[in-house]
């Protein structure tokens, strides 16, 4: 359902071009090995992915996330119809939604906090959207709340990766 919300999202904001980076290729077919010596091979467990896989989706979004709050675009969003802030929600957008696939390659269920926050991040973005507030301005007064709830929303989705790694840790 959350993945509804960021797929909406996306088509409205026309992000077609989005990729994900997962190249979950077969490379271990290659050998025979593990007839061998199946003693050696035996370092595998389930638990180990899934935190190493928080630990990275961690070390790889949260300076993305603090990057995005601080670009030095203080004020470009007082007029929430200005393109300029038009072009400010579309990077945040573009992002959760980067964010919102990683969470989906990773297994939704391990961050609940994050997917929630990126899933609030799209809705605001697809009312701001489906409003036509960039350059707009006769748009409705919807368009300052959406842009507002954009604009918090990276720190609002670093946060949550936070929480959602401490959680992951026990």
């Amino acid at each position: 359902m959350k993945r509804t919300i960021v797929s909406a999202a996306a088509a409205a904001i026309v992000l077609t071009g989005c990729s994900s980076n997962g190249s979950d290729g077969a490379d271990a077919a290659d050998g025979p090995e593990p007839s061998e010596t199946p003693s050696s091979q035996p370092k595998t467990t389930t638990e180990e992915p899934p935190v190493e896989d928080a630990l990275s989706l961690v070390e790889e979004w949260q300076p993305k996330l603090i990057t995005l709050r601080d670009a030095g675009t203080a004020g470009v969003c007082d007029d929430a119809t200005s393109v300029e802030c038009g072009v400010r929600v579309l990077a945040i957008l573009e992002a959760a939604l980067e964010l919102g696939e990683a969470i989906v390659d990773a297994g939704e269920t391990d961050y609940p906090e994050t997917a929630a926050e990126v899933s609030d991040v799209a809705a605001a973005g697809e009312g701001y959207v489906m409003a036509e507030c960039m350059g707009n301005p006769a748009a409705p007064d919807s368009c300052a709340s959406d842009v507002y709830s954009v604009i918090l929303g990276p720190q609002a989705m670093h946060n949550a990766l936070e929480m959602d790694h401490l959680n992951a840790l026990g």
